[in-house]
């Protein structure tokens, strides 16, 4: 189903005011257009979508697939009262959000158990359903805005994806679980997203314990294999826990553990 206005302005994201949104059949990048409404003024919660991307695009430069009404492509505005110190948590914090929302959705099937990896993707066992993708513009101590971006895999199928990654990727379809109406995932994550933003960066005093607490939740709760990019490459490990400087406790599976900084560095853990 291509989502319209028809649809928005009769489903329950119909409280959102006229000009907040804005949803395409077709387009190069929704981030790339969000922070072209951004610049402009869009207001706080405003969001881009689209059927199909042309050149979506992911962390580090790489491409997004976005094959046309396979997936949800989208790209909220959001205008944090946080000083900026605290955005490299906000991609955390989104992905976080995101799979509360979609466990919500898939509560009833055992094949979907989301998880979020450190930093910002979304994986059903050890392979990639979705990802988050965050810019911003900082003036100083301040954010004037952060564009989340949101690629999640729907009714992709392992064609969609280039070879090297096809063992890599999965979707709803792909695992046999029955999809969601693209416009009810829509709405669900709309509305977490909203409701953690206003939760944790409504104000200049962030609560980064709290902030933890929430991102461990949908960490893993069982020990599991999954790739970490770090300086080194590709590191395989168990991620273990989280601390308040953002820094992921993994184990090896040889037995070492390791922290990986926000920047990619590995430190043994003592």
């Amino acid at each position: 189903m291509h989502i319209n206005e028809d649809w928005i302005n009769s489903s329950f994201l119909s409280w959102i005011r006229p000009r907040q949104w804005e949803w395409h059949a077709t387009i190069n990048s929704t981030q790339e257009r969000a922070i072209e409404l951004a610049k402009r003024g869009a207001p706080h919660g405003t969001f881009v979508g689209a059927d199909e991307q042309t050149s979506g695009r992911g962390r580090d430069g790489r491409v997004w697939q976005s094959p046309s009404e396979h997936g949800l492509y989208v790209s909220w505005i959001v205008r944090p009262d946080a000083c900026s110190q605290w955005m490299p948590w906000m991609q955390m914090i989104a992905a976080a959000a995101l799979c509360g929302a979609i466990r919500t959705l898939a509560k009833e099937s055992t094949r979907l158990s989301l998880i979020l990896k450190w930093p910002n993707d979304l994986f059903v066992g050890n392979r990639k359903i979705g990802g988050i993708l965050v810019d911003s513009l900082l003036n100083h101590h301040e954010v004037e805005y952060a564009i989340i971006g949101v690629g999640i895999s729907i009714h992709h199928q392992a064609s969609d994806f280039p070879m090297e990654m096809r063992d890599k990727t999965t979707s709803w379809v792909r695992l046999g679980v029955e999809p969601p109406q693209r416009e009810v995932l829509l709405a669900a994550c709309h509305e977490e997203l909203m409701k953690v933003m206003n939760r944790f960066y409504a104000s200049a005093n962030v609560d980064v314990e709290a902030m933890r607490h929430y991102i461990k939740q949908s960490m893993p709760r069982m020990p599991i294999n999954l790739p970490f990019r770090t300086r080194e490459g590709i590191v395989m490990a168990t991620p273990l826990d989280l601390d308040t400087s953002m820094r992921l406790l993994i184990e090896k599976e040889n037995g070492s553990r390791f922290w990986i900084e926000p920047n990619g560095s590995l430190i043994a853990w003592e």
